[in-house]
This record gives structure tokens, C-alpha cells and sequence, in this order.
């Protein structure tokens, strides 16, 4: 659809071009492009955006405008060689491009020419992202060279909040600069005052966090370091240093200049992140790839920022770069699956993962199938997974709530409830508050009638975890309309539906409260309402019959 409408606005940019014979021929079809290519860069599409910019500079190659544009739309589609290609022609117009001039800063970096990448970014105008991308680049052009004392410069003096996550960005890289350069111990306070900054977790960073303490001699300390780490997140990066330490071998060293960049340009896009679609987050991004082509987060962060844009092929262009022996590659083919997945390819999906599975027999590949089973409903499959999985937990450790959310929600859905009830009380008793697991625990106890106040009692916790969720608001008053509170369970269901007003099942849930509390003509319009949205076929023939019957009279 996207693509028919990019086609009718060439063929109206062309038509419109050839009324006057000064506009006729290649110059028609270069502004096309352009129009094209400005449209898919506001509507986030960088992929096209940068084929059809390139495609008008053919016809009009010095243009400075299309020039600017091919550039950035470059970058964010994951192509910074093209982008300091186009930031090279303009700048022999004496034209400086920002998206241009750091993609040439981070190549030269790359090459070793550490002067010229800072010389690429000096005195840089361009958006706050960009801004910060070329101070980071010049702090480790400073540190290539050796010269930390300008490095450490460039990164500023302690002035921002000691508890804030562009604290602890500063703290990383003043951390990380200082270790490259050899001041182990100065290097080792930066790092705890970043950990202690807070709001920044970053696994690159926690390897050398912990690598630099191995070489110290603090080998007890850094086991503590990927293991309080693991807890939380199940990264197969710091998993593998755990592992080598672990085997007795020792730290490599692989702190170069442009790894270094890397990381740092990496976390940026964390912090500025928050729309993981967004501009301000791919050229970053894509820097840090440029930076460093085999640092694996970038890439796989990329990866998912293309998948979100239905830039499948992008995506896959991007994990590539993942080689089979990375401990990241098993991630890198799990979210190969979902671009597929994203595009309707379910069998290429699934077999993508088993493949990956039956080789390495990772849990990663493993974990990823079993979902990708349960979200094609094909429960029976995933079921046996997610057992094998939860088998090898030895001991559970919080952050597996997800695999025991996941096993106890496949196995209801193939009718084993109290192995399924068994699974989510594992689950809470692994990350007691995760209100998901609350919600779906109370719901099937109220919606069963098994236990009714049970399931209140924990509803109530998820609700007071996550007040403002349309879906655990209907649970709970869902469960008042069960224990015949029927005026508490108007309000909440009403609330519900105005913070989730298309879901089928809520409005259900609203107009069978209505009916009780004697809102006849409310509740019609509610299951009238069920009717247009996209429910189950089961909900759809229960609202026509309680359209036409209401519900039935409750028991005197």
C-alpha cells in the first residue's frame, strides 16, 4: 500500500512537472523523486527516502538540497558510507551537512585517521542528537591519540543531577576512556559512579566494567558484577564473560578507539530511545555500526528500530553483520523470525528458529520458538519448550517470571489449568508484583468462579501497580460484577473502555454491567458496539443473542 501510494505521487509530481517544456524529461523525474523522497522521510519510511534522493541526484548531482537529504535519510536507513559519500560532494561545495559530516568523522575514526574525524565535526551545527554525536566522536578521537586529558575534557566537568541517566552516560564514558588508556584505578571509580548514576544499563559496559576489575586481580567482584547484571537481564554477552571467567581463562582486551565510540554512540540512542522508530534514534545507531561493525548492539537495536518500520529487509541487512560465533547470534536470528513473522512469512519463521534451535540448542533460539509457537496459537508445540526451558532453571532467578508467565498462559490455553495455575503461582513467587501476572491469574480465577475474592484480592495489587491499564481495570471490575457489585463494576468497567475504547471484550463486559444496574438502552449500545469491533466469533454471536434477549433474570 505504502509503495502504490509513493508510485501515484511520482506519476503526479511527473504530470505536474510536464506542463512547461523547462520541466520535461530528466528534471520532471528528478523532482519526482524528490517529492517522493521528502514524503517517505516525514512519513519514516529512510529506505525509500534514500533510494529516491539518490535517484534525483543522478539527474541533479550537485543540488544541495537533495544532497542534504540523500545523506540523512542514508544514515537512517543504516548506510553511513553512502551518507559520507553525499556529506563528501557537499562539503566540495563548501556545503557542510551534519548527517554527512559524522558518518565521514566515524569512518576516519574507524581507519585510525583520528585528527580528521575530529576536524569532520568541528564547530558541527545540526540537531541536539547530532550535537552529542559529534562530542562523543571527538573524545575518542582524543583518546586514539592518547591524549586523555582533552578527551576527558571534551566530556565535561561533574555539573549534571548525580542520579540521572545522562550522569551515568558521562561517568560511563569518562570510565571507559580512562581504561582504555590504561589509569585502571581512576578508570574503576568512574565506573561505580556511573553504576551508581543510575537509569543506563548497558551490557558492553558491564563487560568492561567487569573485564577491567579481572585484571586487577578483582575476579570476585566481577562475578558479582555479570552476575547482579543476569539477574535482571538474560544477556548472552555478559552470560559468555560470565561463563569464560567462570572456565578460568582470561579478559581480552578489546577497547579500541572505535569501540569505544561505538559503545558510546550505542547509549546515546538508549537514552534518546524512547520511540524506538524515531529519527533522532537510527542515526545514532547507525553510527555506532559504522563505528564499529562487528559491537553487536547496535546492530540488533537497529535491527528492531527497521522491524518497527516494516523495513524488514533493512532489518535483515543489519544481522547480518552477526557473526554464527558471536554469543549474540542466536538473538540476532530470533529477531530475523519476527521481521518474518511481521510480514506474514510464518513458515520461513519457524523455520529460521528451528533450524537455529536444532544446531546450538540455545535457550535464546529455543525461548524464541516456543513464542513464536504460542503467538501463532500453536500451543501444543510451544508447550514442551517452555517445559525444557523451565527445567534447566537451577535456581529461578526474578527476571524468569516471563518464561513462567509465558508457560503457565500456553498451558490454559490448552485446557491444563492447574498446571497452568501451578506456572503463574511460580511465576509470582520468582517477581511477586509483575501486575501482567496478576491480572491474567485473577481474571481466570473470577471469570471461572473458582476463587472469585482470591482473584479481587490480587487484582486489586495489579491495579494499584498499573492504575491507568484499560485491560486490568476491566479484570477487577470483571470481578465485582462476578461477586454482584454491580454499581462498583459499572464504574470500573467504564473507566476501562475510556482508556481502551476498541477492545471488544471491555465494551462486552460494559454492557452486561449496564443491564444489571437497569441501563437497558446502554447496554444494547454497548454490545451493538461489540458488533464493529474485532473480537472472537464467540463474543460476536453472544452479543446478538444478548441484543436480542438481554441477559438473563439472576436467580431469586
Amino acid at each position: 500500500m505504502r509503495r502504490m501510494l509513493l508510485a501515484s505521487l511520482a506519476a503526479i509530481a511527473a504530470s505536474g512537472c510536464a506542463s512547461t517544456a523547462a520541466q520535461t524529461g530528466p528534471r520532471a523525474t528528478s523532482y519526482a523523486d524528490y517529492l517522493i523522497g521528502r514524503y517517505a522521510e516525514r512519513s519514516r519510511d529512510p529506505v525509500v527516502a534514500a533510494e529516491r534522493y539518490a535517484s534525483a541526484l543522478r539527474s541533479t548531482p550537485r543540488d544541495a538540497l537533495l544532497l542534504e537529504g540523500a545523506a540523512e535519510s542514508a544514515l537512517a536507513s543504516g548506510d553511513a558510507v553512502a551518507a559520507a559519500r553525499y556529506g563528501k560532494r557537499a562539503d566540495a561545495q563548501d556545503v557542510h551537512i551534519a548527517s554527512g559530516r559524522l558518518a565521514q568523522a566515524v569512518l576516519a575514526l574507524r581507519e585510525g585517521r583520528a585528527k580528521e574525524a575530529r576536524a569532520f565535526v568541528a564547530d558541527l551545527d545540526g540537531a541536539p542528537a547530532e550535537l552529542l554525536s559529534a562530542r562523543l566522536i571527538t573524545v575518542w578521537s582524543y583518546a586514539a591519540q592518547r591524549d586523555g586529558e582533552k578527551a576527558l575534557a571534551d566530556l565535561g566537568e561533574d555539573g549534571l543531577p548525580p542520579r540521572s541517566p545522562w550522569s551515568a552516560l558521562q561517568f560511563y564514558q569518562r570510565a571507559m576512556v580512562l581504561d582504555h588508556l590504561g589509569r585502571d584505578e581512576e578508570a574503576l571509580s568512574a565506573y561505580a559512579r556511573g553504576a551508581a548514576a543510575g537509569g543506563l544499563r548497558v551490557a558492553q559496559v558491564v563487560v568492561h566494567h567487569g573485564q577491567l576489575l579481572e585484571r586487577v586481580g578483582r575476579k570476585a567482584d566481577a562475578r558479582t558484577l555479570y552476575v547482579a547484571f543476569l539477574a535482571d537481564v538474560d544477556n548472552p554477552g555478559v552470560a559468555a564473560e560470565l561463563a569464560r571467567l567462570d572456565a578460568g581463562r582470561p579478559p581480552p582486551r578489546t577497547l579500541t578507539a572505535a569501540r569505544g565510540a561505538s559503545i558510546a554512540l550505542f547509549s546515546l540512542a538508549v537514552l534518546i530511545g524512547h520511540d524506538p522508530t524515531g529519527r533522532e534514534q537510527l542515526g545514532p545507531l547507525s553510527l555506532a555500526m559504522a563505528a564499529d561493525p562487528t559491537l553487536e548492539a547496535p546492530r540488533i537495536a537497529f535491527a528492531d528500530a527497521m522491524r518497527g518500520l516494516k523495513q524488514g529487509e533493512a532489518a535483515a541487512r543489519a544481522l547480518a553483520g552477526i557473526a554464527p560465533s558471536s554469543p549474540y547470534y542466536e538473538t540476532a536470528q530470533s529477531q530475523l523470525a519476527y521481521a518474518l513473522r511481521a510480514e506474514g512469512r510464518n513458515d520461513e519463521a519457524v523455520a529460521t528458529l528451528k533450524s537455529v534451535a536444532e544446531r546450538t540448542n540455545g535457550r535464546v533460539a529455543r525461548r524464541a520458538l516456543a513464542d513464536l509457537y504460542r503467538n501463532l496459537d500453536r500451543n501444543a508445540e510451544a508447550a514442551p519448550l517452555y517445559a525444557g526451558l523451565v527445567s534447566e532453571l537451577n535456581p529461578p532467578a526474578q527476571r524468569d517470571w516471563r518464561l513462567f508467565f509465558a508457560q503457565g498462559a500456553t498451558l490454559e490455553r490448552l485446557g491444563k489449568w492447574p498446571e497452568a495455575e501451578a506456572a503463574l503461582q511460580q511465576a509470582l513467587l520468582v517477581s511477586p508484583d509483575q501486575p501482567e501476572v496478576l491480572n491474567y491469574l485473577g481474571y481466570t480465577w473470577v471469570d471461572t468462579g473458582t476463587k472469585v475474592r482470591e482473584g479481587l484480592a490480587i487484582l486489586e495489587r495489579a491495579v494499584a501497580q498499573q492504575p491507568d491499564e484499560g485491560y486490568i481495570i476491566d479484570s477487577l471490575g470483571w470481578a465485582h460484577f462476578k461477586l454482584g457489585n454491580y454499581g462498583q463494576a459499572v464504574e470500573l468497567l467504564e473507566r476501562a473502555v475510556e482508556l481502551s475504547p476498541g477492545d471488544s471484550t471491555l465494551n462486552d463486559h460494559l454492557g452486561d454491567a449496564y443491564w444489571r444496574v437497569g441501563r437497558r438502552i446502554e447496554a444494547r449500545y454497548q454490545w451493538r458496539r461489540v458488533l464493529t469491533l474485532k473480537g472472537t466469533a464467540e463474543e460476536r454471536t453472544g452479543a446478538e443473542r444478548k441484543i436480542a434477549e438481554g441477559l438473563p433474570a439472576l436467580a431469586r
